[in-house]
């Protein structure tokens, strides 16, 4: 009879880690989703020059996807998901400033030329 119970119990806590494995996986599938997001809105930042033009922003999600990749290598998949979120949210920030100001400093660039232009018709 004991060997039955023993071999009831270590049933039940297999079926008890098998339960709770699908939910690990979940969490770690999410927070690989919610990296891969942040990823590729630091790579839309980058393309728009968010590294120079908007840099203090651009630096904070990079700093913040460091960490984001730091806790899913240490199986902290909430943390994980939770900073690659603001990630996603600073590096759509950065594009967005860099954009403006691409926009800012092509509006004086064209300025500059019709100034040079006129001088040059004198």
């Amino acid at each position: 009879m004991r060997k039955n119970s023993g071999i009831l119990s270590m049933a039940a806590v297999g079926l008890i880690a098998l339960a709770t494995l699908p939910g690990c996986g979940k969490a770690k599938q999410d927070a690989l989703g919610s990296l891969n997001a942040a990823k590729a809105s630091m790579a839309n930042a980058r393309s728009v020059g968010a590294e120079k033009l908007a840099y203090a922003t651009f630096m904070d999600a990079q700093s913040r996807l460091q960490k984001a990749e730091s806790y899913f290598k240490d199986g902290d998949y909430s943390s994980a998901k939770k900073e690659a979120g603001k990630t996603s949210e600073i590096a759509r920030r950065a594009q967005s400033d860099a954009e403006s100001r691409k926009k800012s400093l092509g509006s004086k660039d064209k300025k500059i030329q019709k100034k040079t232009a006129a001088a040059k018709r004198r």
